[in-house]
């Protein structure tokens, strides 16, 4: 009689094991194969660049912007049309990513951040397009207000790509996550425009 419950016990829990290991790798595969989707929205149509740390949304809007600080536009006409293009990409980008099925909270907050990251840069792609047409002081105003939302932008985007990839790592996934201090996806800050002093600079010998 023992030997029958021992047996039975036995076979509960190599039961519950073979059981939590299917739940875990299904989650894995739910995992992979949300960041593949995302990463498909993000690269097909160039809202973003592939670099070591993370996806870099749209580098050309915070070149764009420097150029706007500079008050020195070479060509307003193009920047005006590169922006319409900008914007409308990275719109589309974002509303793809809303349409990707993310299963979990964690997941479904990821997507959410990163969405509206990518159309918050669509509304500063728009606000590039008329600071473009605009000269001395005004543009110069404009120029420093986008300075700062590609800030807020950067961080947003971030904060979700970050999410996907703490999934990621909890799941025993490889992650791929921005570098501390960066901001667009790329250490020291967003493309184009100057990014935060390094907290750590103090301490170099």
């Amino acid at each position: 009689m023992v030997l029958v419950v021992l047996a039975e016990a036995v076979v509960f829990v190599i039961l519950a094991l073979a059981g939590a290991q299917t739940e875990a790798d299904e989650r894995r595969d739910r995992i992979t194969e949300f960041g593949s989707l995302v990463e498909a929205q993000l690269y097909r149509d160039g809202a973003a660049q592939q670099s070591f740390p993370g996806p870099v949304v749209l580098p050309e809007l915070g070149q764009a912007v420097a150029e706007l600080a500079s008050g020195e536009v070479k060509d307003p006409e193009a920047m005006t049309a590169n922006a319409e293009g900008w914007a409308r990409v990275a719109r589309e980008a974002g509303e793809g990513l809303g349409r990707i099925t993310a299963e979990g909270a964690e997941l479904a907050e990821a997507r959410e951040l990163m969405k509206q990251g990518l159309l918050l840069y669509s509304s500063l792609a728009q606000e590039i397009r008329v600071a473009a047409e605009l000269e001395g002081t005004q543009q110069q105003q404009l120029a420093d207000t986008l300075t700062e939302q590609m800030s807020v932008a950067a961080g947003i985007f971030d904060t979700g790509w970050g999410k996907l990839q703490e999934a990621r790592r909890e799941a025993g996934l490889e992650t791929q996550a921005p570098l501390p201090g960066g901001l667009g996806g790329l250490p020291g800050g967003i493309p184009g425009l100057p990014g935060p002093e390094d907290p750590l600079s103090d301490l170099a010998p």
